[in-house]
Order: C-alpha cells, then structure tokens, then sequence
C-alpha cells in the first residue's frame, strides 16, 4: 500500500541550505513538483551551480573559484516520498549521469521522510502543464 501524501510546502519554505520553494506546480503519484530557488538573503554565502564552490558571498557577482556569473537560479525540485522510490532514486543519482536527454539532479537532499531531487529550470514546459498520463502520440 503507497505511503500517504505527506503535506506539501508552502511557499516561502527554506528547503536545505540553498533552496527556497515558489510553489507547488504539480502532483502526481508519488511525487510532487515545485519550483524553487536559490535567493536565500539570510545565507552569508551562495553556491555556484557551475562548479559547485559554495564559498563566494552573497553579495559577490562571480564565482570566486570559477568567475561564473552568480545570482538568484531557479530550479524545478521533485518530492519522493514512498521508499521503494527513494532508494531507486538514491542509486540512480549515486551514478551522476551526463546526457542531454536526462535531467542530472545539482542535488538531492533527504529531508525526513522525503527525498528531495533539484534540477535546473529555464522556463521549459517540462510537462508541467500537460495532463498525465500523456498519450502515446504526444510522446512517440
């Protein structure tokens, strides 16, 4: 029997050390999906996405490791919840997968009983606003 829906976050929510949640954009089984992003005011250092430094200050324009740009990201964030599908989740990120055809999480932040995977957002539909389950035809 599937675990219960845990509640969702409202936005506002601080989510680890870098993410804060915009919204709730989608619920599915097993999971839900939220925009968030990484303007975290009250954290006195931010993290490049490039490279991974997390030491630059907050306030700084360029990575301090790499001279990337920095600023305010936003990211698509999926919830797990049920354990079969934490621990399949856990091993596939463990991989850390490069293809363009798959979404590499940046993160991945166990949060009591919920597995939280981040992955980049530039506005893509990401089928967010497609029904589900999609017909074949639309994804063939």
């Amino acid at each position: 029997m599937p675990e219960p829906r845990p509640s969702h976050f409202p936005p506002g929510t601080p989510l680890g050390r870098h993410f804060v949640v915009e919204g709730l954009v989608r619920l599915s089984e097993g999971r839900m999906f939220y925009l968030v992003n990484d303007d975290r005011p009250e954290q006195p250092s931010r993290r490049c996405w490039t490279c991974g430094h997390d030491g630059s200050p907050r306030t700084a324009k360029v990575c301090h490791a790499c001279g990337a740009p920095l600023g305010p990201q936003r990211f698509l964030l999926s919830s797990r919840w049920e354990l079969s599908a934490i621990r399949g989740f856990e091993q596939y990120a463990a991989l850390r997968i490069e293809h363009p055809g798959i979404a590499t999480p940046v993160d991945v932040v166990r949060l009591e009983d919920q597995l939280l995977s981040v992955v980049p957002y530039r506005g893509d539909g990401l089928m967010l606003d497609e029904a589900a389950p999609l017909d074949r035809k639309s994804v063939v």
